[in-house]
């Protein structure tokens, strides 16, 4: 793979997913998790809606169909790497560095930006075609790389396919352009998952929110999974 190592923060952990996929349950699950059994956590969400300039212009595109930064797959990718880099190098609070004793949790990170954008430049095809791989390669160079962003030490993928997905998006008040558009979110699941068996950016484990009968996992289960892949990376 083209895209550079990233260098790793001691303990930082992404939530991936599609919109809906229940990121949200997750985290709120893995705080009390982590709190429990290793030390309370740091949170982040992004893009940060409402309360960083670059993360309103993600909104903003968002909510507009018309808008001419939705209109242009690297403007918008831009935008987003921005709202991550402005976070870590400006925003984030001083002495918050993730460590032994400060986790940071993210709900999406680096990685989101590589499948949405991907799912949208490659709008048919597999999420494996060479154009898709460049993408998230330039992705990779552009956050890992210039914009000297962390890796993960463990990227979850909640793997919720787009059905139970759009069942859950249903309940939201307002939906954005990505929320709406159903192929591009199945599209971006695709990408996620061809992410995930290349450990791209650092180290995966993917979540499967449904048990062997199809009954959704409690979140408190699911977090137990990932706490473990996490014990089982420090052994």
């Amino acid at each position: 793979m083209s895209h550079p190592t990233a260098s790793f923060a001691i303990v930082l952990i992404a939530i991936e997913g599609i919109d809906g996929a229940g990121k949200q349950t997750l985290t709120d699950a893995l705080v009390v998790e982590l709190t429990e059994h290793f030390a309370p956590p740091t949170l982040a969400a992004f893009p940060r809606y409402g309360n960083a300039p670059f993360g309103v212009l993600v909104e903003q595109a968002l909510q507009s169909a018309d808008n001419q930064l939705l209109s242009s797959v690297t403007a918008m990718s831009l935008a987003y790497a921005a709202d991550r880099w402005q976070f870590w190098h400006i925003d984030r609070p001083r002495g918050s560095d993730p460590g032994a004793e400060s986790p940071m949790l993210l709900d999406r990170w680096c990685a989101s930006n590589a499948a949405y954008g991907s799912a949208r430049l490659v709008t048919s095809g597999a999420m494996d075609s060479p154009e898709a791989v460049r993408f998230r390669d330039w992705v990779a160079q552009v956050e890992f790389g210039q914009m000297a962003l962390p890796g993960p030490t463990l990227t979850v993928l909640l793997a919720t396919d787009d059905a139970l997905a759009k069942e859950r998006r249903a309940g939201r008040n307002e939906s954005d352009a990505y929320e709406t558009d159903l192929d591009l979110q199945g599209r971006a699941l695709a990408s996620y998952r061809t992410m995930a068996a290349d450990n791209w950016g650092g180290p995966w484990i993917v979540i499967d929110p449904l048990d062997g009968d199809s009954v959704r996992k409690p979140a408190e289960s699911l977090a137990r999974e990932v706490l473990a892949a996490l014990q089982a990376m420090q052994q």
